[in-house]
């Protein structure tokens, strides 16, 4: 009787570590100390045909100094593909005053100088964290952003239910880079979700996962609306900080 026990304690356990998931060097957003940082959507819109040219503008002038700043944590995003004129930012900094300082830069001030005569509108959407995870290091060159409008009665089952997928899939596939949903802080059942993918295949893998699929089940009678928005090719490459 103690040997069957053993035998079945042992393929119990092997079973186990067989269905369990392999764990990743995953990590939330938030500052040093466990308070929440400063988060913002930048939302610009150019001239006609001009965004590109005004990406680059922010990469000569922006990047140098965003890099060096210790309280700049991530400017991720890109150029929406059906809408070449629009580019969408999630913006992260450890509170109000690195952003001003990120803001009062002279590569900033140089940036906003070089692209007066080509931005057409700019617009900062405060938001609140709801489950921003990432892996510590990687690159990826597929990009979306999800918009959902949760039905208001159902936000707090449907953050808890985001947020397990979020961290469950993170952890599970290395290749998932970063999620990061926000909400809006006027209508906090509306969400913003940046979702930072190696490939398009991973992205397809992580939609028809098992995790993904039961969301979608669990989920879907808690939304009003979902759009999908896809973003020119880039590469991002993830932010080591904060450290």
């Amino acid at each position: 009787m103690k040997l069957s026990f053993k035998i079945f304690s042992s393929l119990a356990l092997s079973s186990l570590l067989l269905l369990s998931p392999l764990h990743t060097d995953a990590k939330a957003i938030v500052n040093p100390d466990g308070s929440q940082p400063l988060i913002h959507w930048a939302i610009l819109r150019s001239t006609d045909g001009e965004m590109k040219n005004m990406q680059n503008m922010a990469a000569k002038h922006v990047a140098p100094y965003s890099a060096k700043e210790d309280g700049t944590y991530i400017i991720y995003g890109g150029i929406d593909k059906n809408n070449p004129n629009i580019q969408r930012l999630l913006e992260i900094y450890k509170d109000e005053n690195a952003y001003q300082i990120h803001r009062s830069s002279e590569g900033f001030k140089q940036y906003q100088i070089a692209r007066a005569t080509i931005l057409e509108e700019l617009r900062i959407m405060e938001v609140n964290p709801v489950v921003m995870e990432t892996q510590e290091q990687g690159t990826g060159n597929y990009i979306i952003t999800t918009k959902i409008e949760v039905r208001p009665e159902a936000l707090a089952d449907f953050k808890k239910d985001l947020t397990e997928l979020v961290k469950t899939s993170i952890q599970k596939n290395p290749d998932i880079l970063a999620i990061m949903a926000t909400s809006e802080k006027e209508n906090p059942n509306i969400l913003h979700i940046l979702e930072v993918y190696k490939d398009a295949t991973t992205h397809a893998d992580f939609i028809n996962s098992p995790e993904y699929i039961n969301y979608e089940r669990l989920t879907r009678y808690m939304i009003n609306s979902k759009i999908h928005i896809e973003y020119l090719p880039t590469d991002i490459t993830l932010s080591n900080k904060p450290q």
